[in-house]
């Protein structure tokens, strides 16, 4: 894998919301209820989910080829994200219900206002987190994803999910990593090692999950 480039600005024009295909949202209903006819396969889903430490629940659907399709679910009072981050992949997103509010960074390598970190997974599936050089996020926008819309995320954007005002369920699709590493932005050093596994969900709040998905892609039918 080649290395992750320097950070670089993110321009407005970088990321387009387009309206995206209901029959792709229906077919994903369709599987859904498949599923949740087939105690196997909810728990294969359920010992690979979990609830995120910002609240939100984080469903890992299915993989397809070297693309992992996940959907989260934001209940109202889920927190921001903690970190300005970039990603080791890109990823692809539409919003099935409530509104992701996300805001788009430019990272000042010559700024002093914050601190740039490396994220990097370590071989005991853990992760590690390098303090690399002071920097400034400068936020360049701020965009709200509403049901039916979608947007392409490149994997070196600098971007944070905020707290959201409204029930929100998204379906993300990541694509293959092309680096190692990705980058941390925070007014804190986070430096250090960690291998805390979040707990997995029960095959019953997958279940219960998974029901609440399928019932909101069919409100949009």
């Amino acid at each position: 894998m080649k290395k992750p480039p320097r950070p670089r600005r993110s321009q407005k024009s970088q990321i387009e919301i387009r309206k995206q295909n209901l029959y792709d949202l229906v077919a994903l209903r369709d599987d859904i209820i498949r599923t949740l006819c087939d105690d196997d396969l909810l728990l294969q889903i359920a010992e690979k989910s979990y609830i995120h430490q910002n609240g939100f629940v984080k469903i890992v659907y299915e993989t397809l080829e070297e693309s992992v399709c996940r959907l989260h679910i934001y209940p109202f009072g889920a927190k921001a994200d903690l970190n300005i981050h970039d990603h080791r992949w890109s990823f692809s997103s539409v919003t099935i219900c409530g509104s992701l509010p996300m805001s788009l960074y430019e990272i000042d390598v010559n700024g002093s206002t914050e601190i740039l970190h490396t994220y990097s997974k370590t071989e005991n599936g853990g992760h590690e987190i390098q303090s690399r050089s002071s920097c400034e996020a400068i936020r360049t926008d701020l965009i709200q994803v509403p049901p039916l819309q979608g947007y392409y995320m490149p994997y070196d954007i600098f971007h944070r999910i905020e707290a959201v005002e409204e029930l929100t369920i998204t379906y993300v699709e990541t694509y293959p990593a092309v680096s190692d590493t990705c980058h941390l932005v925070n007014i804190e050093d986070r430096s250090g090692e960690g291998s805390i596994q979040p707990e997995p969900l029960t095959v019953g709040a997958t279940r219960q999950a998974l029901a609440q998905i399928a019932l909101k892609i069919q409100e949009l039918v």
